[in-house]
């Protein structure tokens, strides 16, 4: 028989191990929303504003820092982005050199980068790192996910994930699991395929024995 203290031990990893399986599942659970979502964005600027503009030959967020000498058609592209930025005030702090302001029109995923982490550059993928895709949904007003929900999800995948915690007790794996379906059940993700089985499936999760995890 195992020492009361070996066994609270294995119990509180067995905790973090489905707290650490909900954080994935979530993350997949997250990518028919932001896929959907962010290529509708896209689509809607390259067709409604942005529609007839001459293709950028000169990359003018590379070329220069001056907003003000950019080319129209990054400059328009910039503003309609902005837009949709929930600190669209605060246009001057962002490092437009970090992105190609001539590859927006056609690719999502730079366009996707302005409203990402500021260490982020496009890799990994949005739609494989929680982090990232937290601060997307959060910056983006195209997403409806409340800010405090948001919030809630980036501690947690922090606190749990990033700095190599293994033992979490019940109490906090239980606070854990419920801050992730709030997520998956707001509308924009929970009507998505990817959410609805990542839902079900972290509903699953509260509902496994500690003793079943291994």
């Amino acid at each position: 028989m195992q020492p009361q203290r070996e066994q609270s031990q294995e119990s509180k990893f067995q905790n973090w191990h489905q707290v650490a399986l909900g954080i994935s599942t979530t993350t997949h659970g997250m990518v028919d929303c932001l896929k959907d979502t962010l290529t509708h964005l896209h689509c809607s600027i390259k067709q409604g504003p942005c529609a007839g503009l001459e293709k950028c030959s000169d990359s003018c967020s590379k070329r220069t820092g001056s907003l003000s000498q950019w080319c129209p058609t990054c400059t328009e592209w910039r503003n309609q982005i902005m837009r949709h930025h929930r600190y669209s005030l605060q246009e001057d702090k962002i490092q437009w050199n970090k992105f190609d302001s001539s590859e927006w029109p056609e690719r999502v995923n730079e366009m996707v980068k302005v409203y990402g982490p500021v260490w982020w550059m496009g890799k990994p993928l949005y739609t494989s790192d929680l982090a990232v895709a937290i601060c997307i949904l959060h910056n983006c007003c195209a997403f409806s996910i409340p800010p405090e929900v948001c919030q809630a999800v980036r501690g947690l995948r922090k606190g749990y994930f990033a700095q190599g915690r293994l033992q979490v007790n019940t109490l906090e794996k239980d606070m854990a699991l419920k801050t992730l379906m709030q997520l998956l059940e707001s509308p924009d993700v929970s009507k998505t395929r990817s959410g609805t089985k990542a839902l079900n499936l972290t509903i699953h999760f509260t509902k496994i024995p500690n003793t079943t995890v291994r």
